[in-house]
C-alpha cells in the first residue's frame, strides 16, 4: 500500500503516535566477532563530537514495551575503547598504530514506527589509523541500518548495533583501504569538521529570500527569483504552504508543479519532495527534510533496509533476507556535495 508522505507527517505533527513511560539503562554492546589475525593498532582514542553526548537512543522492553533510554556506559569514549579492545583481544599480533574513532552520530531506536517490530541503528563515524598524532582515514560509515522481527525486535536490534560496530573495528584492524586524504593531527581533524561547509555559501551566510530553481542556486545562496506569492491553507494534513511565481504583478505558476529545488520565505526553508514543497530545517549545521524511501519488507511482516556496502556486509553476517520493498518515511540529511538525502531516522 502506498504511504502518503503528507498523511504520515500529519500523524507525527499532531502527536497521534504516543510514547510509553520510560526509564534509563546503560548500553554495552556485545562483541559478535573477534580479530584472530594481525591487528594494526594497540591503542584506541575516541573523539566524540555529537551534540547530545549522553543520548544514544532507546529500547522497548517487557510486555508493555516500556521505553528504556540508553546512555553509553562510562561515556561514548570508554564504551568504544573497551569494545574495540574486546574485539581485538585475541589478535595474533598487534602493530604500533593508534585507532582514532570520530563519532558524529550514533543512535539506536527500537520500534520508532510503534506499530511494527522494526528497529534502527544510525552510525556516522570516521575511523583513522596513525602514529605520533598523524592520522590517515581508513574507514567511514554514514548509514541508517534497520532490522525486523515477527515477534520482538529488541534482541535483534542490539545484535545489529553490535555487528555494525564490530565490522567497522575489524575493517580498521586489517589496515587496508585507506581514504585518499593526507595524514592529519587530531586537532586538524576537529578543525576541518568545524569548517567542512565553508565552501557552501548557504551554510555560512544569511539565507536570501527567494526561489531557488536549481541545487546550484541553493548551495550558492543565489535565488533565481526574489519575488513570489505564498498561500497558506488549512487541510486534512494541517497547515500547508504553496508557492507561486509572479508574472505581470499577479500569481502565476505553482512551484510544486515546476522545476524548483527550494524556496526561502524569509524565515523558513521549503524543499521540493515527492509531496511537493515541504519545510526543511537546519540543525547543528546540517539541513534536514522528510521524504519517502524504499524499505525491504519481509514475508514475516518485518522490514529491513541497509544503506551502502557496509550495510550489505552486516546483512550477510546476521543472515537476514530481503523479500520485497515498501515505502518508508525517513528524516533525510541533505548532502551539500550532491543535493541528495541521506536517511538518518525512520519516522514511519
Amino acid at each position: 500500500m502506498k504511504i502518503s508522505l503528507l498523511s504520515i507527517i500529519s500523524l507525527i505533527s499532531f502527536g497521534i503516535l504516543t510514547f510509553p513511560c520510560f526509564s534509563q539503562t546503560a548500553f554495552t554492546p556485545q562483541v559478535t566477532h573477534t580479530a584472530t589475525a594481525y591487528c594494526a593498532f594497540n591503542k584506541v582514542t575516541v573523539l566524540d563530537v555529537r551534540k547530545h553526548k549522553d543520548d544514544i537512543g532507546y529500547l522497548k522492553v517487557g510486555p508493555f514495551n516500556k521505553k528504556q533510554i540508553l546512555h553509553p556506559a562510562g561515556g561514548m569514549k570508554e564504551l568504544l575503547q573497551q569494545f574495540a579492545t574486546r574485539v581485538t583481544a585475541h589478535a595474533s599480533e598487534k602493530g604500533n598504530k593508534e585507532l582514532l574513532i570520530v563519532v558524529r552520530d550514533f543512535m539506536i531506536e527500537d520500534r520508532p514506527s510503534h506499530s511494527s517490530e522494526i528497529g534502527t541503528c544510525y552510525l556516522r563515524m570516521i575511523f583513522y589509523l596513525g602514529e605520533n598524532n598523524q592520522y590517515t582515514a581508513c574507514r567511514a560509515i554514514d548509514e541508517l541500518n534497520e532490522t525486523g522481527s515477527g515477534w520482538d525486535v529488541t534482541k535483534g536490534l542490539q545484535q545489529l548495533a553490535a555487528s555494525t560496530l564490530t565490522t567497522c573495528i575489524l575493517a580498521s584492524a586489517a589496515d587496508t583501504g585507506f581514504i585518499a586524504i593526507p595524514p592529519q593531527s587530531a586537532e586538524t581533524i576537529r578543525n576541518n569538521m568545524q569548517q567542512e561547509y565553508q565552501n557552501y555559501p548557504v551554510y555560512n551566510n544569511p539565507a536570501q529570500k527567494g526561489i531557488y530553481y536549481t541545487f546550484e542556486q541553493f548551495i550558492n545562496n543565489t535565488p533565481g527569483d526574489t519575488v513570489f506569492v505564498q498561500k497558506d491553507y488549512r487541510t486534512d494534513y494541517g497547515k500547508m504552504s504553496y508557492f507561486y511565481t509572479v508574472a505581470n504583478g499577479k500569481k502565476d505558476r505553482n512551484l510544486d508543479k515546476t522545476d524548483c529545488f527550494a524556496v526561502y520565505n524569509g524565515s523558513r526553508w521549503y524543499l521540493k519532495t515527492s509531496a511537493g514543497l515541504l519545510e526543511m530545517t537546519q540543525d547543528n549545521g546540517d539541513f534536514y527534510f522528510k521524504e519517502i524511501g524504499k524499505g525491504y519488507v519481509r514475508n514475516d511482516g518485518s522490514t529491513m533496509i541497509m544503506f551502502g556496502l557496509m550495510g550489505v556486509m552486516i546483512e550477510q553476517a546476521i543472515g537476514q533476507k530481503k523479500d520485497k520493498k515498501g515505502n518508508v518515511l525517513y528524516l533525510m540529511r541533505l548532502d551539500p556535495a550532491t543535493g541528495k538525502g541521506f536517511p538518518t531516522k525512520r519516522l514511519y
